[in-house]
C-alpha cells in the first residue's frame, strides 16, 4: 500500500512539474498538494476508498490510517465510529466514567491514554479539571548514558487529548484533539498497550480457584486464551497474571490466606471476646471470630495480650484493621460490656456499630440477682430477650418480669435495661 501511494505521488509531482513543496519559505504549496492528492486517489483501484483532509491528509476506511507528509510532521486521525468519538460538551458523572469512555475509543483508535494534568478547588479536595492524554504525549528525556535494553520511542509529543471541567457536579468536556503525530497501533496488538491491559476480578477469581486444585499459571494462562476465544480477548497478558500471582504472595506473606479471604467474605460482622488466663503462658487470648454462610464460627485473627487496658486493644484493633485486605473495617462488632474494649473500639473504629453480647449478659443474671431469684425466673428473662419481636413487646414483658420477681430496685437490671439498644435482639 504505502509503495502504491508512493508511486502515486511521484506520478502527480511530476505531473505538476515538480515537489509540492515551496522551496523558498519552508512551507506547503497548497494548490500543489491538492493536486498531488487528486492524481493519488486517480490512481489508486476503486475498492480504497479515500477522503483528504486539509488537502494534507489521506485516510482509508478500510485501513488504519494513511499520512501525507508535510515538512516531515505527519497526522494520523483515528477511523472510529462517531458514536464512539468524544464530543464537547458531553456530560460524565465522574472521572473515573470520562477516563472509561476515552480509553474505550482509544481502544478502537489503536492508542493508550494517561491521566495528564489535573486542577483542584480552592480547598484543594474536589478536582475540578482533569486532561486524559495519549500516552505519548511530551518527550523523553535524553540520557547520555548508553540504556541496558533498547526500547522503542515512548514520548514524541503528541498533542491528541480531551479535557474536561466540572459544572454543576458533572464534568463536560470542553476540549478535543484528535490528531496524533506518530503512527497507530494495529487491532491485533492494541491488547498490549498499558492502559487496555489489566486483570479483572472475573479472571482474578478464577485464577484463584485453579490456583488451590494445583494447576500451574501457564496452564490457567492456556485455559484463559482459550476461554476467551484468544490472547487478544484476554484483556490482559500473561505478564500481568504472574504479576498479580506474585502479589497476592507477597500480600499473604506472613498471614493465614483463609483467615484473609474469609474477612473479605464474612467481615461486616465481627465478635470479640477475651478468655483470661486459660493458656499455659498465662496470657489473655483474645480471638476475632465471625460466621459464615453455613453458620460455622470462623476466625479472622487472635492475639495474646498482656493486660486488657486500652492501649493493649488499640494496638490489637490498628494491628488487626492493618492485616485484613484493604484494611476495611467491620460494620457491627459485638464484644462484652468492657469499658476499656469500649474506648478503644470508638477511638479505633468510630463508624463501626458496637453491640454487647447478649450471651455474656444473660450469664451474669445468677451473680447480680441472686441464686434463687435465677433459678425461679430466669427463664422468663429469656424468653423476653429472645422471643420479642417488637420493641414495645420486649418492652411490656420486661416490666412484666421484673414487678413479678420483685426486682424492681434492683440496679443492675435498670442499667442494662436502659442500654438495651446495645444488646437486644430485636433493637
Amino acid at each position: 500500500m504505502s509503495a502504491l501511494l508512493g508511486a502515486a505521488a511521484r506520478l502527480g509531482a511530476r505531473r505538476r512539474g515538480g515537489a509540492c513543496r515551496t522551496e523558498a519559505r519552508g512551507q506547503v504549496d497548497r494548490s500543489a498538494v491538492d493536486g498531488v492528492a487528486s492524481d493519488v486517489v486517480a490512481a489508486l483501484p476503486r475498492n480504497l476508498q479515500l477522503q483528504v483532509r486539509s488537502g494534507t491528509m489521506f485516510q482509508a476506511m478500510n485501513l488504519g490510517s494513511v499520512s501525507c507528509s508535510a515538512e516531515t510532521t505527519e497526522v494520523y486521525i483515528p477511523q472510529v465510529a462517531d458514536e464512539l468519538k468524544p464530543t464537547k460538551n458531553c456530560e460524565f458523572r465522574t472521572l473515573d466514567e470520562l477516563f472509561e469512555f476515552y480509553n474505550k475509543y482509544a481502544f478502537e483508535a489503536g492508542f493508550s491514554v494517561r491521566r495528564s494534568s489535573t486542577a483542584k478547588s480552592k480547598d484543594g479536595f474536589e478536582t475540578i479539571r482533569q486532561e486524559l492524554c495519549c500516552r505519548k504525549e511530551g518527550h523523553s528525556q535524553k540520557h547520555t548514558a548508553l540504556p541496558k535494553k533498547r526500547k522503542g520511542i515512548i514520548r514524541t509529543g503528541c498533542l491528541a487529548k480531551v479535557a474536561a471541567v466540572k459544572r454543576c457536579g458533572i464534568y463536560v468536556i470542553t476540549q478535543f484533539m484528535e490528531a496524533h503525530n506518530h503512527p497507530l497501533t494495529t487491532p491485533d496488538r492494541v491488547h498490549l498497550l498499558p492502559s487496555h491491559h489489566q486483570v479483572s476480578n472475573a479472571t482474578k477469581c478464577l485464577t484463584m480457584e485453579l490456583g488451590l486444585v494445583n494447576i500451574p499459571t501457564h496452564q490457567q494462562i492456556s485455559l484463559l486464551e482459550v476461554q476467551s476465544g484468544g490472547i487478544g480477548n484476554m484483556g490482559c497478558t500473561e505478564k500481568d497474571i504472574y504479576n498479580y500471582e506474585r502479589d497476592k504472595r507477597e500480600e499473604l506473606k506472613g498471614h493465614d490466606g483463609d483467615m484473609l479471604r474469609a474477612y473479605s467474605f464474612f467481615g461486616d460482622v465481627v465478635i470479640f471476646d477475651t478468655t483470661y488466663n486459660t493458656n499455659k503462658y498465662r496470657l489473655i487470648f483474645a480471638p476475632l471470630l465471625g460466621v459464615n454462610h453455613h453458620g460455622q464460627t470462623i476466625m479472622f485473627g487472635c492475639a495474646f495480650l498482656g493486660d486488657e487496658s486500652t492501649e493493649s486493644f488499640v494496638w490489637l484493633l490498628n494491628t488487626f484493621l492493618e492485616a485484613m485486605p484493604g484494611g476495611s473495617p467491620p460494620k457491627m462488632i459485638i464484644t462484652d460490656q468492657d469499658p476499656a474494649m469500649k474506648i478503644a473500639i470508638s477511638q479505633v473504629l468510630p463508624n463501626t456499630f458496637h453491640r454487647y453480647c447478649s450471651w455474656h449478659i444473660l450469664n451474669k443474671f445468677s451473680e447480680k440477682i441472686g441464686a434463687v431469684k435465677c433459678n425461679e425466673y430466669y427463664d422468663d428473662f429469656r424468653s423476653c430477650v429472645w422471643n420479642s419481636e417488637m420493641t414495645e413487646e420486649f418492652d411490656k414483658k420486661w416490666k412484666e418480669v421484673v414487678e413479678k420477681s420483685g426486682l424492681s430496685d434492683n440496679g443492675w437490671l435498670q442499667s442494662i435495661y436502659d442500654i438495651r439498644a446495645s444488646w437486644a435482639r430485636i433493637l
